[in-house]
């Protein structure tokens, strides 16, 4: 099952904006979980969508994760993170 390619998910990433240009999963935007309070009405859309939400290893995700969810989104944590993905990147 390939979630990236399920229209029912939407992947975030929450590292930093370098982080994320130096390798990402495929297709996915960037968030830091910093500004992500700030920016989350940028996330209003993705509302009817499961929200996959990673990092490098798992603990940042997991806090964005708690943060949407007390907001009303459905998001989940990639455990494991950049670390453990093995399905298509993104490198600069």
């Amino acid at each position: 099952l390939n979630l990236l390619k399920n229209n029912e998910y939407y992947f975030l990433d929450v590292r930093t904006i370098k982080e994320h240009k130096e390798k990402s999963i495929s297709g996915t935007h960037c968030i830091p979980l910093q500004v992500i309070e700030k920016r989350i009405q940028e996330l209003d859309q993705y509302k009817a969508k499961n929200i996959i939400v990673y990092c490098r290893s798992g603990n940042r995700s997991r806090t964005a994760t708690k943060i949407l969810n007390t907001n009303g989104f459905n998001a989940y944590n990639l455990v494991g993170g950049m670390n453990e993905w093995d399905g298509p990147v993104t490198t600069n």
